[in-house]
C-alpha cells in the first residue's frame, strides 16, 4: 500500500475504535474494513491504536512511544471534550465503514 499522511479523520476513527474495542479490536471485523477503507494495512491501524494507549493513562502497558503530533492533539481535543470528540469520531468511523462496499463479518 501507498504511504500516506494520517489525516485527523483517521486518528478519529481509530480513537473509536480503541475507546469502544480496547484490546479487542486486533480481532474485530471492522480493523480489517476500516483498513481497507484507509488504505492501510491493519498493521498501521494497530499501532496508531498502541499510540493512543501511550497517551492514555488508563492503559497500564503504556503502548508505543513517540506518538505522532496530530494523534498527540486528537487525544488532548478527546481529553478536553471527551462527548463531543467520541461523538465526532464516531461518525467518522461509521462514515470511513460506509465507503466499504462489501463489509468482511
Amino acid at each position: 500500500m501507498a504511504r500516506h499522511s494520517w489525516t485527523r479523520e483517521e486518528d478519529l476513527a481509530v480513537l473509536y475504535a480503541k475507546l469502544t474495542h480496547g484490546n479487542a479490536f486486533r480481532l474485530h471485523p471492522d480493523l480489517w474494513n476500516l483498513s481497507v477503507a484507509m488504505g492501510r494495512s491493519t498493521s498501521s491501524l494497530l499501532m496508531r491504536k498502541a499510540n493512543f494507549d501511550s497517551l492514555d493513562p488508563s492503559v497500564p502497558s503504556g503502548g508505543l512511544s513517540n506518538a505522532a503530533k496530530l494523534t498527540r492533539e486528537v487525544w488532548d481535543e478527546y481529553q478536553k471534550r471527551p462527548v463531543q470528540i467520541a461523538t465526532e469520531a464516531h461518525c467518522v468511523y461509521l462514515k470511513l465503514l460506509s465507503t466499504r462496499t462489501s463489509p468482511v463479518t
